[in-house]
């Protein structure tokens, strides 16, 4: 979705001379979007108002601004030349008589539409006349008031309205002049739309020729289901006192439509009210001929009528008549039941259907939230986690780790000792509970309140902030969850970063709440048995603490025996509440907690987990607290818990052998674990006992079970460590990036420079190579300056259009070398001088790096690449796949010299290389194939291996019907069917049985090659059945009418559409 797309301003102007300098003088104030075009079809102006246009477009001060002349054909025919000539995703549609008031106007449209796009249309705004009346707060015509201003009510009688401006001003406007809302329709003053939706719309309707076009325009979105909002933080200025004389023959006689018009005055510049003048109105009540008669009330006494030629009644006449013959009802008298069953399937009845209304509800609440959330994001927040060992590091501007028991944090504890590596890893990256007034020695006692405590104290600390929150490293608040539950994670996971994604946001929308708290869990016993039942617990002290609340708090005694005689409990301490409940809430808990601590007298004969009564009982202490907030009718909202399981952390990778050290680096899947055990078991096979290998596994989730299965085969000079992408993604790249593509092993390379940092040089390969050499032999090469050693890819030496793109405009390789990048020779210093990772993260999308990933490889080490032997990673499947696809040898499209090289290295392989088209485990019988299961035999995987053979399922019976000649053939007349493609349909169809009869050449040659390429009979298909609804398609219905008879095949259309329209 584009946050910055580009708007299309498009004004019709007619003898605006006298108001378009202040026209573009407020724009230029006031706008601060800079991607937009500003179109201008002037309708044959008689002032001077072109002088005026290009004086403005001269001046350079307004982007991107075209002029259009044309004759003066009306308005509405300057505004669909200038929506057809628009780029623009979306379009603001000015008038030359209206000023925009309000600063950042455009991205205050695109907030609100952001919130949803499929459902959002049209956005207006408040619009004021410049006398300070006000015009318009959208406009409404779904309602029993019928075609009116939004905030006015009809003075004629609803039922058997003539007119749309006798008006005067709703008893409720000022409780809605404020707040946004879904409208029907809108005037044409600087109103936001979406272009796609009003080019489907065919523009304004030319049969209106002047007048309420804009209410059928914006009305017609509904009918795409796109809804109309008003927003009245965007005021709009309609400057009726700078009118040009827009009609020489009338306009002296038109003016006269604005007397009395306004009940109502709103003081713009003062305090916001609107002030009632005197009862005075004006009616039309007849049409005689041309002339009008205007009736004067004061204090509902007529007190004069007068007559006057009108050519406004004239056009408004016609166009009404016109409007009822369009949509089918009167729009001044509607009949609601009418409307109702004419447009049931629409957004036009929003108000009526249940679930439009509701969408449109959802909108204003989401906007509501927005808006919220914006004016609490400058109340500064923080929350503190808890911590007390190692674990992924959460911290930002808001959150905040905190060491909790630093002061203990050497000492053994229920979770044992930490190593001094940790403490030091702890100590630089968060705060700890020891400093200033504190209590970080009673840790063990009071667990998480030590941290409380802290904060409590030492607020100026932290920044003094208007709001401050507790969470646990792996306990924690899950914001963007509808349903609201406890979720437990066995470990960090995409899923687990999914649901806490965006918070910042979603915290700054709980800052509306008194207190927002975890959602509590439901026990089956009351809190208090359940308690005393508890193997950790010991229960005297739920007594004691009962005992305590009675005598310093018997006000809250009987809320407390509520609570927990209950089923709900609060756990977890964890809360997000502003400074002053804070204090108020550490206030209670701590002159609770201190009395029961010098209560408890048998702290030396309990357990790890006895002497932790206080944080236990503190639970329900914040329980309690919570239960008394309620009693007081403070607003308590909460939140889905999230409970991690194990929470890691990766830590840096350091050489573990002393000397003959060979560091070799392999990725992985947790899938493809089976496949890593016999590259392993080749290296190990093929090592050297002089040499100690090390092996670190680029991995993410290989199991437990499976990483001692791998870990078993290793003698005493192999060490094989897992090294988690995930973790390490977490841990050291942006929070906004997308997170799962790093579970890719093709991207694993970009990152060795970082994660290998404390080595010299290292070997890379993947689990879809074996070793039949000792690969410690390629760590003494040469590299000669160059950051990586690389084999040749021969690939694209019988690829052009590839060798084009690699070797010209696109990628700029000057080399017309390809290498590949699933062996290589890493020179780590090299790779992290050049930098070589900022710029993969800087420039490169995630999406595309997984998908062109060879090609970033070679752009990115162009120049820095030296050739390996090829022996080093001989290609098992390349000369299968090359006959395959292209139906010629290796030798026919090789020079002399790489031939000879690629012969050698086929001949006496020092590393093979498995394709995930042509591998051992899918056609055993192929060259060499047979070497990668004598490694494959001796691996604990090897049953697996076996078991895949015994269940082989077959599935695409549809796509093989798909692949017949006459489904191929009657999608090129569904696709090209339209009066602009349907010239292309013969040269489409010759290609296709061209292309057809080589694929059909290419796998015979495949089938007498190796019989094993020939495909099962589509019956042996577990999805046969599907075959008979593709044959039951037009598109295979057409083509093989078509391929019997092409020359009667235009006769026999129309019968066969018919045919298969009676079984669709």
């Amino acid at each position: 979705m584009n946050k910055n797309p580009l708007i299309s301003f498009i004004l019709p102007n007619y003898n605006n001379e006298h108001v378009l300098d202040l026209f573009f003088e407020k724009f230029i104030f006031h706008n601060t979007y800079d991607n937009y075009e500003f179109i201008i079809v002037d309708d044959g102006s008689e002032d001077n108002s072109l002088e005026v246009l290009y004086k403005w477009k001269n001046s350079g001060k307004i982007k991107n601004m075209l002029i259009i002349k044309e004759p003066h054909l009306g308005i509405i025919n300057a505004l669909n030349k200038a929506l057809f000539l628009t780029k623009g995703e979306f379009i603001i549609r000015c008038d030359g008589d209206a000023t925009i008031e309000t600063s950042s106007f455009v991205e205050k449209f695109l907030e609100f539409y952001y919130i949803n796009p499929e459902k959002i249309g049209v956005i207006t705004s408040k619009v004021i006349a410049d006398n300070g009346w006000l015009h318009a707060l959208g406009r409404s015509v779904i309602s029993v008031n019928g075609l009116l201003d939004r905030g006015k009510i009809p003075t004629e009688v609803i039922g058997n309205r003539k007119w749309d401006f006798a008006t005067s001003v709703s008893k409720n406007f000022e409780s809605i002049v404020n707040i946004p809302a879904e409208v029907d329709t809108a005037l044409g003053v600087f109103t936001f739309f979406d272009r796609e939706t009003a080019i489907k719309i065919g523009g304004f309707d030319k049969n209106y020729p002047l007048w309420i076009e804009d209410d059928d325009f914006f009305l017609s979105f509904r009918l795409y289901n796109k809804k109309c909002f008003y927003l009245p933080n965007i005021e709009i200025c309609h400057r009726f006192s700078l009118r040009g004389n827009r009609n020489p023959n009338a306009w002296k006689r038109k003016k006269t439509f604005f007397t009395f018009k306004w009940l109502y005055r709103k003081n713009i510049k003062g305090d916001n009210t609107y002030h009632k003048l005197f009862n005075i109105t004006f009616l039309k009540t007849k049409i005689d001929n041309q002339n009008d008669v205007k009736q004067y009330y004061i204090f509902n006494l007529k007190v004069l009528s007068l007559k006057y030629i009108s050519w406004r009644s004239q056009i408004l006449q016609n166009n009404y008549l016109y409007w009822n013959q369009k949509w089918g009802f009167n729009c001044l008298n509607p009949d609601l039941n009418l409307i109702k069953q004419k447009y049931k399937n629409t957004e036009i009845l929003w108000s009526y259907d249940n679930n439009s209304f509701n969408i449109g509800v959802d909108i204003l609440n989401k906007y509501h939230n927005l808006k919220n959330t914006k004016n609490n994001s400058n109340k500064k927040t923080k929350i503190l986690l808890a911590y007390h060992k190692p674990a992924v590091l959460f911290k930002d501007n808001i959150l905040t780790p905190i060491h909790l028991g630093r002061s203990l944090a050497t000492k053994a504890s229920k979770d044992g000792e930490i190593s001094k590596e940790d403490f030091e890893w702890m100590r630089e990256n968060m705060i700890g509970d020891d400093t200033g007034d504190n209590i970080s020695h009673l840790n063990r006692y009071f667990c998480e309140l030590t941290g409380m405590y802290w904060a409590w104290k030492n607020y100026d600390k932290l920044g003094n902030p208007d709001y401050i929150g507790f969470m646990h490293y792996r306990r924690f608040f899950i914001f963007n969850q509808p349903k609201k539950c406890w979720n437990i994670f066995d470990k960090y996971s995409h899923e687990l970063i999914q649901s806490t994604a965006n918070y910042h946001e979603q915290i700054f929308s709980c800052l509306h709440n008194d207190i927002t708290v975890a959602l509590p869990g439901l026990l089956p016993e009351n809190i208090e048995k359940q308690y005393k039942m508890h193997a950790f617990h010991i229960s005297k002290d739920f007594d004691l603490f009962k005992k305590i609340i009675q005598q310093e708090y018997p006000q809250y005694y009987d809320i407390l025996e509520e609570y927990i005689q209950g089923h709900k409990a609060y756990f977890a301490n964890m809360f997000i509440m502003n400074k002053e409940l804070f204090f108020r809430y550490c206030d209670f808990m701590f002159s609770i907690v201190f009395k029961l601590h010098d209560s408890i007298e048998d702290y030396d004969k309990r357990n790890y987990q006895q002497i932790r009564a206080i944080g236990y009982l503190s639970e329900t202490i914040t329980g309690l607290f919570y239960k008394i907030l309620e009693k007081e009718k403070l607003k308590i909202e909460t939140l889905s818990l999230g409970i991690m399981m194990k929470n890691e952390v990766q830590k840096d990778i350091y050489p573990i052998f002393d000397k003959n050290s060979i560091p070799v680096v392999i990725s992985c899947v947790h899938q493809e674990v089976k496949y890593l055990s016999v590259t392993l078991q080749s290296i190990i096979e093929n090592s050297n006992f002089t040499n100690n290998y090390d092996i670190i596994v680029l991995n993410n989730e290989i199991d437990d079970l499976d990483k001692k299965r791998l870990l078993s085969m290793c003698p005493n000079n192999i060490s094989i460590r897992f090294f988690d992408m995930f973790l390490f993604k977490i841990q050291n790249l942006s929070y906004n990036d997308n997170f799962f593509h790093y579970f890719y092993p093709v991207v694993h390379k970009f990152f060795i420079g970082k994660i290998m940092h404390c080595y010299c040089k290292v070997i890379y390969l993947t689990d879809q190579s074996i070793c039949v050499r000792d690969i410690a032999e390629l760590l003494s090469f040469n590299l000669n300056g160059n950051t990586l050693g690389a084999i040749e890819d021969l690939s694209i030496k019988f690829n052009y259009w590839e060798r084009e793109r690699y070797n010209k405009n696109e990628w700029k390789l000057q080399k017309k070398s390809k290498f590949n990048g699933d062996f290589l020779l890493i020179d780590i210093e090299k790779m992290n001088s050049n930098s070589y990772l900022n710029k993969v993260i800087k420039y490169i999308p995630l999406s595309k790096l997984v998908k062109d990933h060879e090609k970033y490889f070679n752009y990115m080490f162009r120049n820095n690449i030296i050739k390996l032997d090829m022996r080093w990673n001989y290609n098992v499947g390349l000369e299968h796949t090359l006959l395959y696809k292209k139906q010629f040898l290796l030798e026919a499209v090789l020079s002399h010299e790489e031939f000879q090289e690629y012969k050698k290295s086929k001949e006496d392989p020092y590393v093979i290389y498995y394709s995930t088209q042509i591998n051992p485990w899918n056609y055993p019988e192929l060259l060499y194939c047979d070497v990668w299961w004598k490694y494959a035999r001796k691996t604990l995987f090897y049953e697996q291996f076996l078991s895949n053979f015994n269940v082989v399922k077959l599935y695409g019976a549809d796509l093989r019907i798909k692949n017949h000649l006459s489904y191929k053939i009657g999608q090129i007349f569904i696709n090209y069917r339209s009066k602009k493609n349907i010239l292309k349909i013969p040269y489409k169809i010759i290609a296709t049985i061209s292309e057809h009869n080589k694929n059909r050449k290419i796998y015979k040659i495949m089938c007498d090659l190796d019989p094993k390429f020939r495909l099962p009979p589509i019956e042996h298909y577990l999805d046969y059945e599907k075959t008979f609804l593709v044959k039951n398609h037009l598109s295979y219905r057409l083509g093989s009418a078509f391929l019997k008879n092409p020359f009667l095949f235009i006769f026999k259309i129309n019968k066969i559409y018919k045919e298969w329209k009676k079984h669709v």
